[in-house]
């Protein structure tokens, strides 16, 4: 969902079309133009989408690109056998906030930020707050903000006050740096 003036992201899913099988590693190839309100498709000012995990990848829209009822953005990819279908969004009123936890949560991605407590290269305090031990165990990491922005590290366990245990990372994550669970 997205909020009309507010920027969001629209994700899209990319896979190759004879195997069936997700797509990665291929944002560098992909762009899209965007549509409002059923008008003529210009390009939009995401160039290149920003790769999620497992085939997604998502495009920043600005204000100006959510000024609409209706956000269709159109990816292809110059990456042979690689399909990408449009995704639409309608936009409502409301916060930027809000938007983001929702969107978030339809594709089942978590999101979250680092807190105080234990910050190291293989553990990370959270504003998270599972109902059960090892709730993320086995998902991935991805920071999205932050010293460790686009580093994506394998869950290997989490605890019922939110701390997720993770394959070592370069340097420790910050407090407040930003990221997903997939």
């Amino acid at each position: 969902m997205l909020y009309k003036a507010v920027a969001g992201k629209i994700p899209v899913f990319a896979w190759n079309k004879n195997t069936g099988l997700p797509v990665t590693g291929d944002a560098a190839n992909i762009t899209a133009t965007l549509s409002k309100d059923g008008a003529a498709a210009g390009a939009t000012s995401d160039t290149n989408p920003t790769e999620i995990a497992g085939g997604v990848y998502v495009f920043d829209v600005d204000t100006s690109e959510t000024n609409a009822e209706l956000v269709v953005v159109i990816p292809v990819s110059s990456t042979a056998n690689v399909v990408l279908n449009p995704a639409s969004e309608r936009t409502q009123p409301g916060s930027a906030a809000a938007m983001t936890k929702l969107a978030a949560a339809a594709l089942g991605i978590v999101t979250g930020a680092a807190v105080a407590g234990t910050l190291t290269t293989t553990q990370m305090t959270t504003d998270l707050t599972p109902v059960n031990v090892d709730q993320y165990k086995d998902g991935s990491v991805a920071w999205i903000g932050g010293v460790l922005d686009g580093v994506r590290k394998a869950i290997s366990a989490s605890d019922i006050a939110g701390k997720l245990t993770f394959a070592a990372t370069p340097v420790p994550p910050g407090v407040g740096d930003s990221f997903v669970i997939v």
